[in-house]
């Protein structure tokens, strides 16, 4: 049989013999790769980190991501540009921007949220990241009709919170002065109520007053960043899969070459051994 005739011994052998291939050619595929990869368009990413929770952080991407908000992200970005194609640049900026959890969380505490912008320059990045941010704050802030209903829930809520501070003086001064020994404790699971109640007011006034006023600055832990250095292409990582690749390439190539010598070697011998039997 000729798989008889092709051992892996000679197989490994043939490979030692041709050392020289399988070191130059992935060095000057790894070459190859790196230069071909500088020359490429580069692309720089800015980032911009947010601490929320996970119903705000699926709020933001779902506003950063909106047709509105990009649209007038874009159009204060390339303002007296004249010639660039909005609806395109919309598309461009949909593409090259990132929502990423960065740090796990549960659903009762903040997490670490990181949005990512690429650009052609690291100047443009940075901008475009700054201009999402902004308008980002300014789409928190609610609208016209909106903060006429929150102002008067906040009305409502700062009348029901005197009425609760009036009640909880009167029956603290009444169990002070009047009702003692066994009565004094049937006051107290009132006045518990009532400060139960007082806290949940002083919750809901502060949350509706943040509510009225946007988003806090305060989730923006960290201002778009400046890149050094492009994110796309990794010259070093393309060169290294380029000199991986190549040397895969060439082994294939190698035993391939090998088996298929000693597969032709072995039918030639049997054909003479069959031409001088028959002589």
């Amino acid at each position: 049989m000729v798989e008889q005739q092709i051992s892996g011994r000679d197989v490994i052998a043939g490979i030692f013999r041709r050392w020289h291939l399988l070191v130059l050619a992935p060095v000057a595929g790894a070459i190859g790769f790196y230069l071909a990869a500088q020359m490429l368009p580069k692309l720089y990413t800015s980032e911009v980190l947010f601490k929320l929770d996970e119903a705000q952080g699926k709020m933001a991407e779902s506003l950063l991501r909106s047709n509105t908000l990009i649209d007038q992200a874009v159009a204060v970005a390339y303002a007296g540009q004249p010639g660039v194609n909005l609806p395109s640049k919309r598309r461009e900026l949909n593409r090259r921007m990132r929502w990423i959890v960065s740090r796990s969380y549960d659903r009762t505490a903040s997490g670490i949220f990181q949005l990512e912008v690429d650009a052609e320059s690291p100047e443009r990045a940075q901008k475009l990241a700054g201009i999402l941010v902004d308008k980002w704050f300014e789409f928190n802030k609610p609208q016209d009709t909106q903060r006429r209903e929150i102002l008067w829930r906040i009305e409502q809520t700062e009348a029901m919170l005197a009425n609760v501070n009036e009640l909880i003086e009167r029956l603290k001064k009444e169990s002070a002065d009047a009702l003692i020994g066994a009565f004094r404790n049937e006051v107290a699971s009132p006045i518990q109520d009532l400060y139960q109640r007082q806290t949940a007011l002083r919750f809901d006034l502060r949350s509706l007053k943040v509510i009225l006023e946007g988003a806090s600055r305060d989730v923006v832990i960290s201002r778009p960043t400046l890149p050094g250095l492009p994110s796309w292409p990794d010259a070093m990582l393309t060169a290294l899969l380029g000199g991986v690749g190549t040397f895969i390439l060439v082994l294939f190539y190698t035993i391939a070459s090998l088996v298929l010598r000693g597969s032709t070697s072995a039918a030639q011998q049997r054909d003479a051994s069959v031409s001088t039997t028959r002589s």
